[in-house]
């Protein structure tokens, strides 16, 4: 055994695309002994990832406070030789971890600074605050943890370049099945649903959510277009908003979805969204979804940003729009919807992007390579 690892979350699902099936599935499978503390239902184990249930939050109060602590508690127990945390409010305790004389490393998962500034459910001097104090919690994370770990290059520049690492949100085909069968073209040949647009993740505002709705109903109708949901609703009564807007006739709500289900879906979909609005944190990000939709060879309808229209032109794997237009949207919809054939040329062009470049066998020997040197200088401290 290499070494105890521990991944801590407060916030994340416990199989979350990074923290879970990305990082510590790839440690579990290096040899590493890899827990994860976050709230679940039960304690079990996942794929040689043994995972650490605490009690769910009842609501975002308790979480700051109630689960916070405990799971302070349950890292303490486990007695790892490294944690690896995932989630602003925990830079506290990983503060503690250190002054415990353990090896930490923060996981900056977004721009975390400037999506104070769009939480909408704070008020806009709170936000600011909030921001600032993010940015002042993070100015002393740089110096005080052994890493910074981030998703984008963006956010990386924020921190000290010595002890920073970006690994991206690539995709991860070789831990996971992404497609059916071999070779490069066995995903796509899975039989499509006509009309059928996925959409993989959380789903709000900012997002895009309610502007893929609108789009929706612009889609002509002998397209038998259905946009299809593979996630959770932020808030949770946002489809009861939603269900008032015309092109909600439109879309299928699946709810969250097991890794397997999620790829059947892509498989048969025609084309993925990714359609979030230019909020701060967004222009310097890379989706998960993104690359999902790559490796499952269907084309992409993108907001256009920089950091997308390099990867989209670049790899010519779909189409780029302005994410807060419902009629660019659906018209970018009906031009694939119409033209199969370039759709699925893109899809080809996306997958073969994912396996020679955007994949996740380049960020996991980054990943392996950064722990072995931080335990190089650990020692035990169980």
């Amino acid at each position: 055994m290499l070494g105890k690892v521990v991944h801590l979350s407060s916030v994340h699902s416990p199989f979350d695309t990074r923290i879970f099936q990305k990082m510590c599935r790839t440690l579990a499978f290096a040899g590493y002994e890899v827990v994860f503390v976050v709230p679940h239902d039960a304690d079990e184990i996942r794929d040689g990832v043994q995972i650490r249930a605490l009690s769910k939050p009842r609501n975002r109060r308790e979480r700051l406070t109630k689960t916070v602590w405990n799971l302070y508690r349950a890292a303490v127990h486990e007695r790892g030789d490294l944690y690896h945390f995932h989630d602003p409010e925990l830079m506290p305790i990983g503060m503690l971890l250190k002054l415990r004389g353990k090896r930490v490393i923060y996981d900056v998962h977004e721009t975390y600074r400037m999506t104070m500034l769009s939480k909408s459910w704070l008020p806009w001097p709170i936000r600011w605050v909030a921001s600032l104090g993010v940015a002042a919690m993070e100015t002393i994370s740089g110096i005080a943890f052994d890493r910074i770990v981030t998703a984008n290059p963006g956010t990386a520049s924020q921190f000290p370049p010595k002890t920073t690492l970006t690994i991206h949100n690539y995709n991860n085909a070789g831990l996971e099945d992404s497609s059916s069968g071999d070779g490069e073209n066995s995903a796509l040949a899975e039989p499509k649903q006509r009309g059928q647009i996925a959409y993989v993740g959380g789903m709000w505002v900012e997002r895009g959510i309610v502007t893929m709705v609108d789009a929706m109903a612009m889609v002509p109708e002998d397209l038998e277009p259905q946009l299809v949901l593979a996630g959770e609703f932020v808030p949770s009564s946002l489809p009861e908003e939603l269900k008032k807007r015309d092109g909600w006739a439109r879309v299928k709500p699946l709810g969250f979805l097991s890794r397997s289900d999620v790829a059947r879906m892509l498989r048969e979909s025609q084309m993925g969204l990714c359609l979030f609005h230019p909020v701060p944190n967004h222009l310097v990000s890379y989706p998960n979804k993104f690359f999902e939709y790559m490796a499952s060879g269907i084309p992409i309808v993108a907001s256009d940003f920089p950091l997308l229209r390099e990867i989209v032109e670049g790899s010519s794997c779909g189409l780029l729009v302005d994410p807060e237009n419902p009629a660019e949207i659906a018209e970018a919809i009906t031009w694939l919807l119409r033209h199969p054939e370039e759709g699925a040329q893109m899809g080809r062009n996306g997958r073969r992007a994912v396996s020679e470049r955007y994949n996740w066998d380049s960020e996991a020997t980054r990943l392996l390579s950064m722990y072995s040197e931080v335990l190089a200088t650990a020692g035990s401290h169980r």
